[in-house]
This record gives C-alpha cells, structure tokens and sequence, in this order.
C-alpha cells in the first residue's frame, strides 16, 4: 500500500506544479501585455507632444 500512497503523492505534486506553473505563465503573459500597451500609449503621446 505505502508504494502506491508515494507515486499518487508524487502525481499529485506533479499536477499542483503543472497548474501553479501554468496560471505562473498567464499571468506573465499578462503583464507583458500590459506593458506593451504602456509603452504604446507612452509612443503615442510623445509623437503627440513632438507634433504639437
């Protein structure tokens, strides 16, 4: 019985890692995104302000 109890444990280790690494990635995904738009909407105003 006590193998058996290991590799579910290990499995449910595997699983836990898998999804906390994965909402891990989307979140950085996230932010990058968000940063992009930042430096975006940053460009546009300085054209604006170059323009002006």
């Amino acid at each position: 019985m006590r193998p058996f109890v290991r590799k579910s444990s290990k499995r449910a280790v595997l699983a836990v890692g898998l999804v906390v690494g994965t909402a891990y990635m989307l979140e950085a995904l996230k932010i990058k995104k968000k940063e992009e738009r930042l430096s975006v909407i940053i460009e546009n105003e300085s054209k604006l302000w170059q323009g002006a």
